[in-house]
């Protein structure tokens, strides 16, 4: 049987696992019955146009690049398909107003639309057209006064709208206004350059069904807002909060606005912030009351020990990233031995990746039993970015193999060569290795090509990368091959030295 022969209700259920390139171009050009079994289809759910990003495309008429295919391209192959849910063209530059009018005109029930910088206001009004639309995403639209008006029109014509994605788009107060009275559920806001000085607490108390709030490069986020979540958005699933810039003098996070948001939100699976955490009370009760916790990020300055010993209780936590920004050495409430305990206390079975933090003046020599404490307990950890300056040294603390482990960070960590013979022995299956150092002091200056060479017994090694100005004096282009060769899974092998990058 030929697949000519096969019965209409077959071919048209084979449409959906099609890619947008095949459903728009190649299928529908065989021949003329596949051409209107594509026509009379509903079961087209999405429309990927990312298949024109970058390169020219065989299957335009004229072999467009991603910058000259044009909207009339683009609405003469959606025409081709009778139905469709979502349209994703945040890679196409010819997604532009007359684009926008055109899918609008075509499909009025839309309930999904991903665009970029090529629309413009005027353009955006036409998806007022799509009453039943259920998720927007704008992204690096800055059109002021015309985008404005046009998010405030979708708002109004769309009340249906549950995922908002606004990110590095213009939002003036008006339109956050219009914001709160939708069903949100899932809602993305960046105030990168705008400053508008929107404060989250005026927005959160309306969006009861929020699940997902991400807010990038705004204001502080201060117990204010985490009170307002935890008393208002009993449904969040994830909040990420990342401010303009990390200073010293940013909010402080109390225990107390830590547990009200904790005792409200118990459904919580992703928490990261960059206002400084001072307490471990408010963290142990984010990991007791949070039993789905599955991703934390943390920024504190003073108490890590206890901070590190109040997430014991989380037993599903699979990705931590700890960032300490100040000095151990001069720090109240940080030692090598708490942290080392904290470590020891975590149900560490389930971790995949940690990542930590260190900055400024810190005693890395201290840091050999949190190292060791790491890598003893967190038996399943298959990614680790080690502090930076951490010294390689506290692998020879570990008396067995990690197996698990297969991509590793670290960023000017002095080493030697058999610190390198460490890494590989204890380290086998190692597929992801970066070096990190912009100085030229004595970090690596005793690794010879002998220390370089004992990497490659990680055979399995897929990306091996060294990025310093004059960081690794004693590279060579010759010991960059050697390496090369002996790790046959090699894809990229890189080292870049200051101005001057080789790859092999």
């Amino acid at each position: 049987m030929s697949l000519l022969s096969l019965p209409k209700e077959v071919l048209v259920s084979l449409l959906a696992f099609l890619d947008t390139e095949s459903l728009l171009i190649k299928f529908p050009a065989v021949c003329t019955r596949f051409s209107s079994v594509c026509k009379d289809s509903d079961v087209v759910k999405k429309v990927d146009f990312s298949f024109t990003h970058g390169r020219y495309e065989q299957g335009f008429r004229k072999g467009w690049a991603k910058s000259e295919v044009p909207a009339r391209a683009l609405l003469q192959y959606l025409s081709r398909i009778r139905h469709v849910d979502e349209v994703d063209a945040r890679s196409c530059d010819g997604a532009n107003d007359t684009f926008l009018e055109g899918v609008t005109r075509m499909f009025p029930g839309l309930k999904g639309i991903s665009v970029e910088h090529s629309v413009e206001g005027p353009g955006l009004v036409h998806l007022a057209r799509c009453q039943s639309l259920t998720s927007l995403t704008l992204h690096c639209c800055r059109a002021s006064s015309y985008l404005t008006d046009a998010l405030e029109k979708i708002m109004s014509s769309c009340p249906l709208i549950a995922k908002l994605d606004l990110r590095k788009s213009f939002t003036s107060k008006d339109s956050l206004r219009r914001i709160a009275k939708l069903p949100v559920v899932e809602l993305y806001l960046d105030e990168r350059q705008e400053h508008i000085s929107f404060r989250p607490e005026a927005l959160v108390p309306t969006l009861h069904r929020l699940n997902l709030l991400q807010f990038l490069h705004c204001q502080p986020i201060d117990d204010t807002v985490l009170e307002a979540l935890g008393t208002s958005c009993p449904h969040l699933h994830s909040l990420h909060a990342e401010e303009q810039a990390w200073y010293h003098g940013q909010p402080q996070l109390s225990d107390r606005s830590l547990s009200t948001m904790a005792q409200g939100c118990t459904k919580l699976e992703s928490l990261k912030l960059t206002s400084f955490v001072t307490g471990g009370s408010g963290i142990h009760s984010v990991a007791t009351s949070c039993p789905f916790l599955r991703e934390l990020s943390l920024r504190v300055h003073s108490n890590g020990d206890a901070i590190a010993l109040a997430l014991a209780p989380c037993h599903r936590l699979q990705e931590l990233q700890f960032v300490v920004i100040m000095s151990i050495a001069n720090a109240a409430g940080f030692t090598d031995a708490g942290m080392a305990a904290g470590v020891a206390s975590w149900n560490a079975h389930t971790l995949r990746t940690l990542r930590l933090h260190f900055h400024h003046d810190v005693d890395y020599s201290l840091l050999s039993q949190t190292g060791a404490s790491i890598l003893t307990r967190c038996v399943n950890l298959e990614e680790l970015q080690l502090p930076r300056g951490m010294p390689l040294h506290f692998l020879q603390l570990v008396p067995d193999q990690f197996p698990s482990l297969v991509k590793l960070r670290a960023d000017y960590t002095p080493a030697t060569n058999e610190d390198l013979l460490q890494l590989s022995a204890k380290l086998p299956n190692l597929k992801h290795l970066k070096f990190t150092n912009h100085s030229s002091g004595p970090v690596w200056s005793s690794v010879s090509a002998e220390g370089y060479l004992a990497i490659a017994r990680c055979t399995l090694l897929e990306v091996l990368e060294f990025d310093g100005y004059g960081g690794f004096p004693n590279m060579r282009v010759e010991t960059l091959l050697a390496i090369k060769q002996r790790c046959s899974s090699m894809r990229i092998c890189t080292w870049r030295n200051g101005i001057d990058q080789m790859s092999v």
